[in-house]
């Protein structure tokens, strides 16, 4: 479809069973879309910027374009607010990508909701909140001061073997 129509032009294809309606749409590359609401008509025009012109030029938009690239902006903010303070563990284990990301993505959510109930924290103080709170509640005091907990060393060697000083 890229290399046989020119910008603008869309193919759409109905089920009719199921009332969906499929649409691939040839902008700067190939635009595929499905709907269930929406249709092709009535159809939107588009600014863009044509190279061959030197200037912005009119094309045509289905309204299943046109309707997604109105309403998308919730998802582009989840992403971006995820992907500002992922989780980041390695993991050889499939399941563990797939729980992360959906402990962001209710972090996300709770911090939405906690915006709209009127507390004004940015996603990272929420975080924050949010760990400080489950540390209060159920964790546990380091037992050594510090950043890390100091182990003590095990080794083959007697502690007596080696503080003698006529052994060398």
């Amino acid at each position: 479809m890229k290399k046989t129509c020119k910008r603008g032009d869309f193919d759409n294809y109905v089920c009719e069973e199921e009332s969906v309606i499929a649409v691939r749409w040839n902008d700067n590359s190939v635009v595929t879309d499905m709907s269930n609401v929406t249709g092709v008509h009535p159809l939107h025009k588009a600014k863009r910027y044509s190279f061959t012109e030197k200037k912005k030029i009119d094309i045509s938009q289905p309204d299943v374009i046109h309707n997604y690239n109105c309403n998308m902006g919730g998802v582009d903010q989840l992403d971006n607010n995820v992907s500002n303070y992922r989780i980041a563990m390695r993991s050889k284990k499939l399941c563990m990508p797939i729980l992360l990301w959906m402990l962001d993505i209710a972090m996300n959510n709770a911090w939405r909701l906690s915006r709209n109930q009127g507390l004004q924290l940015d996603n990272l103080g929420f975080r924050r909140q949010v760990v400080q709170g489950l540390l209060q509640k159920y964790g546990a005091p380091p037992s050594v001061p510090g950043p890390f907990p100091q182990r003590k060393l095990r080794t083959s060697v007697s502690e007596t073997s080696r503080s003698d000083p006529k052994i060398t």
